[in-house]
């Protein structure tokens, strides 16, 4: 059995310029610290620009050891990314050896990842028809969910990691309810080989409302259960003095993972979203947080941080604060984790 730390997360617009300004270093070393206090072991990744994905990588994983406290020499983490078609945005999925699960190949040998472009549903039980994903204005064409299989070591189970970024407008319901019903969540055909799906977990930033729009989610929800009903994007203003709580940062729940397993429901709401603007500001007495982040947080430096003539103090002393280092800086999604054994 395999015991799995999921970890999601936009991370908004990351391209080679937002890695190589004043703030990228800090800006590794504040994901990385998130993936230690996940104890992720298997994370999605995405909006990183498809030119800049080797270059984050080559620097993302060295600091993740150095989070874990594991030396160079012994890295087991390994990466793999797919072009969401859309905006030049990958999809990154990484995850770490030695943990009972290993990616499939198509055949004993092989060195070609099952994997690939999504976009068909179950007819009769096996993988048939298309279904639609939108881009930004029309049905077709943008971006597309992509999936990921892996095999359990020793209990030789099958389970994909489903990756899926909607567009906002008319066609984002159409998407989310398509994603429900992926063969791919349950079956892969690769090369006339069908390969049925223990387990899945799609993950994405859906840009529909989980909790004011349920309807569009019920095909996964009839199959899978959700990691959270938080609310994990953040708002796009504030009051002048700001909130008197973290939570109020957030304005939608847009990111989600879902899990499906062919021997039944899984409990929902098992998962978690780190409280990154609680986590960023300081410990009482100066500040109001739990200073979990704030020695990452206090690495950033305002001359590069968008509206950064607003914040006060870095790292932050209050919520006001953290809110704009993490919105501007780092992502304007707060990561989801859940632990799965598979």
């Amino acid at each position: 059995m395999a015991a799995i730390t999921f970890l999601h997360w936009n991370i908004q617009t990351f391209s080679n310029n937002k890695l190589n300004n004043a703030n990228g270093a800090a800006l590794i070393n504040y994901i990385a610290r998130v993936v230690h206090m996940t104890g992720a072991n298997l994370i999605s990744l995405l909006e990183l620009k498809n030119n800049a994905v080797a270059n984050i990588l080559a620097q993302l994983i060295p600091a993740i050891n150095v989070a874990n406290g594991v030396p160079a020499a012994a890295n087991q983490w390994q990466w793999i990314w797919m072009n969401s078609t859309k905006n030049n945005e990958a999809y990154v999925v990484l995850w770490e050896a030695g943990n009972n699960f290993v990616y499939r190949t198509p055949a004993a040998g092989g060195i070609i990842p099952i994997m690939g472009l999504s976009n068909q549903t179950l007819v009769g039980g096996v993988p048939g028809g298309v279904l639609r994903f939108n881009s930004g204005l029309t049905q077709n064409g943008g971006r597309r969910p992509y999936y990921l299989s892996f095999r359990t070591t020793d209990t030789n189970l099958n389970f994909t990691i489903v990756s899926y970024h909607t567009m906002f407008g008319f066609w984002s319901p159409v998407g989310v309810r398509s994603i429900g019903r992926l063969a791919q969540s349950r079956a892969i055909s690769d090369a006339g080989a069908t390969i049925n799906m223990d387990a899945s977990l799609t993950c994405g930033d859906f840009n529909v409302d989980f909790n004011n729009f349920p309807l569009d989610y019920q095909n996964l929800t009839n199959i899978s259960s959700a990691a959270t009903n938080q609310r994990t994007s953040l708002v796009v203003n504030t009051p002048p003095a700001g909130f008197p709580t973290s939570p109020q940062y957030r304005a939608n729940a847009y990111d989600n993972i879902f899990h499906y397993d062919v021997n039944g429901l899984p409990p929902a709401l098992g998962g978690f979203v780190p409280d990154l603007i609680l986590a960023s500001t300081t410990a009482p007495p100066a500040g109001v947080g739990t200073g979990v982040l704030s020695n990452e947080a206090g690495n950033f430096v305002v001359g590069p941080i968008p509206f950064g003539h607003l914040i006060q103090n870095i790292p932050p002393n209050d919520f006001e604060d953290s809110w704009h280092i993490v919105k501007h800086v780092v992502s304007d999604h707060l990561p989801v984790f859940v632990n799965v054994n598979i």
